[in-house]
């Protein structure tokens, strides 16, 4: 994800804030978005993006999910201050695209 941001062919997406990938198989990624006036984050599991695309490389994959979902953020989120505490400096900037968390 980070070469997709680094790439700067950007419409609404600004910077990456934070990265995570856990030992469950799932990685979540904070970004800013609308220069800055936003901030957003979601959550993915690896294996399930892997069986739904093909090709599912690592490039393609993050390609993919910086077309569909990074750089055109779909709804406003929602707040889930706990799930952003320990990943970015003010955590309840951040809305949560996708489901809520269980």
């Amino acid at each position: 994800m980070r070469t997709e941001f680094d790439r700067g062919d950007r419409e609404i997406a600004d910077q990456l804030v934070a990265s995570q990938i856990d030992k469950d198989g799932t990685f979540t990624i904070i970004w800013t978005a609308y220069r800055g006036e936003r901030t957003y984050g979601k959550t993915w599991n690896i294996q399930e993006l892997h069986v739904a695309f093909s090709p599912n490389d690592a490039e393609t994959l993050a390609g993919d999910i910086w077309i569909g979902e990074i750089n055109e953020p779909n709804g406003e989120g929602h707040r889930d201050v706990e799930r952003a505490r320990n990943l970015v400096d003010n955590p309840e900037e951040v809305r949560w695209l996708g489901s809520p968390r269980r």
